[in-house]
């Protein structure tokens, strides 16, 4: 008995169906090319609907929106901290500047201090010097002096020697009001003799005294080895070594003094 129609049909498409899902294989037989349309209708199932496409591109718009407010943000704070921190410096330059000035200002009356005490100071030493030249103008400082003379016979030696050295003076113009050795210099040597520093009562005679050796060419018999010199301040001494070359004389020396 034969199959009824709509069973035939049936069997018919199915096995169409797996002609077309049967896979090709070398030597099998051809099949036809896929049509152009389905070609198109596959590539329309892959591109999205019209109303997908306006979708994407608005959340896309909405994600720069978004990127470019956070960096606008990021970017903004960090250029409010940097004026921040550039106002503080400022701050700070200014303070440090304001102090500045004022230890310039304080540096600067501190050196003008300065400059007048050491004007001042040169005042006073000149002054100083002056009176103590002024105290000692009647001195005579006598080097050579043999150390057998000593005590009560420096003054009777002295007046031999200033009347040996001066014979038109009286014996009453050498009066003297001291006379006595003083310390020796730690540099000379042990046989090298004390000098004598003597006051004479009247400055002429010690005027007159100083003048006639500096005008002698030689010390009188017996005194060959004395010198005599001008009892002078410290001061006065560095001073006149400072012009040692104009003002140096016989009569006058470089040695420390005591008054």
């Amino acid at each position: 008995m034969a199959p009824p129609k709509a069973q035939r049909a049936s069997d018919f498409f199915r096995q169409g169906r797996r002609d077309k899902t049967r896979p090709e294989q070398d030597g099998g037989g051809s099949h036809s090319p896929t049509p152009a349309s389905d070609q198109e209708s596959d590539t329309e199932a892959l591109q999205p609907p019209p109303g997908d496409i306006s979708l994407s591109e608005a959340k896309m718009a909405a994600m720069l929106q978004e990127l470019r407010s956070s960096m606008k943000e990021d970017l903004q704070l960090a250029v409010n901290d940097i004026r921040r921190e550039v106002h503080e410096v400022g701050t700070r330059l200014n303070a440090l500047e304001e102090q500045t000035d004022d230890l310039c200002q304080a540096n600067d009356g501190i050196l003008d201090k300065i400059r007048q005490m050491e004007s001042e100071q040169a005042r006073l030493t000149a002054k100083l010097a002056d009176l103590e030249d002024r105290s000692c103008r009647n001195n005579i400082r006598v080097r050579g002096v043999p150390e057998s003379v000593a005590g009560p016979d420096i003054p009777g030696y002295l007046q031999q020697l200033f009347t040996a050295i001066q014979p038109n003076l009286e014996p009453a113009d050498l009066r003297l009001d001291r006379a006595h050795r003083v310390p020796k210099p730690t540099t000379l040597a042990r046989d090298i003799p004390r000098d004598i520093v003597t006051r004479l009562h009247y400055f002429s005679a010690k005027d007159a005294i100083l003048t006639a050796q500096r005008k002698s060419t030689a010390m009188p018999p017996g005194y060959e080895k004395i010198s005599l010199f001008a009892d002078l301040s410290p001061m006065t001494m560095a001073r006149r070594r400072d012009f040692i070359n104009v003002t140096r004389s016989p009569t006058v020396g470089d040695s420390p003094r005591n008054c």
